[in-house]
């Protein structure tokens, strides 16, 4: 059963293999401390063409503007630097919205950054770094994107067991993929390697089984058309990050990349909830 991957014959439910303990490996340990950069500042008086020089050389967007006391008071983006004008006439007031911490979880970064291209960084009593999207590219994120995108697949498994018991599932797939995944089991039975049948679908034929689970879209207040796209997208992110291509989102829209995510945070604490009361 692919249940026995989390819980255990006697129903205790195994280590680290909760939704929950993801979030708060990423809460307690991981946060935006260790990706965002050190802020690039320019001080009012600071010459704009050097300042917006020094922009172009960096590759930076956008310009902290710090006061004679050495504080960041706003913000300026590099097409907004002019010849003739002083850097202070062009600064903009950093909004409460544009602000994380240093303790900030990667999870609420990332839906901070929906609808916007970078947000500042707070140290302790003041503003001294910036991430953007190209950080959310690093490493450590695209470990907890692919730990959920993973958590995600266990528990497609799972119901497809629930609901298609003794690999009833079977009559659900198309004999051309029934047979793909035969193929691929057969093979990794050869190496030695201990998996069902079920562990061997692709996530189009997970996508397939459950998209016809009434009852199961019924359980988690999903449409057909949502529940395929969201598994869809989870599938081209998860490509993405398991071929280390430059970029996350998979040539998805970015906001639309975070709404994928969320749903399926969303549906692994909803998920877990009916597995540990069932």
């Amino acid at each position: 059963m692919a249940g026995a991957l989390w819980v255990s014959d006697k129903g205790i439910r195994r280590k680290g293999t909760s939704f929950r303990e993801v979030q708060n490996l990423f809460i307690e340990q991981i946060t935006t401390k260790y990706i965002y950069e050190p802020l690039y500042a320019a001080s009012v008086s600071d010459d704009p063409i050097e300042t917006k020089n020094d922009l172009i050389a960096r590759d930076f967007d956008v310009v902290g503007v710090i006061s004679t006391n050495q504080k960041v008071v706003g913000y300026i983006k590099a097409g907004e630097l002019e010849n003739d004008k002083p850097i202070e006439s062009s600064l903009r007031i950093i909004d409460l919205s544009l602000v994380a911490t240093d303790s900030t979880p990667i999870y609420e970064l990332i839906k901070l950054l929906e609808t916007r291209t970078f947000v500042f960084v707070m140290h302790g009593n003041s503003i001294d770094g910036i991430v953007t999207l190209a950080d959310l590219n690093k490493p450590i994120v695209r470990l907890y994107l692919f730990g959920v995108i993973s958590l995600f697949e266990m528990h497609m498994n799972y119901w497809i067991e629930h609901y298609h018991p003794i690999d009833s599932w079977q009559s659900k797939l198309k004999e051309q993929r029934l047979k793909l995944a035969s193929e691929t089991h057969d093979r990794k039975r050869k190496n030695n390697q201990a998996l069902s049948l079920l562990a061997c679908l692709q996530f189009a034929d997970k996508r397939e089984i459950l998209s016809q689970a009434k009852d199961f879209l019924q359980r988690f207040n999903l449409s057909k058309n949502k529940f395929e796209w969201a598994v869809t997208k989870a599938e081209d992110i998860r490509n993405e990050l398991a071929h280390s291509q430059a970029t996350i989102n998979a040539g998805i829209e970015w906001n639309k990349f975070v709404n994928v995510i969320s749903e399926l945070e969303s549906f692994l604490e909803k998920s877990e909830e009916a597995v540990d009361g069932r």
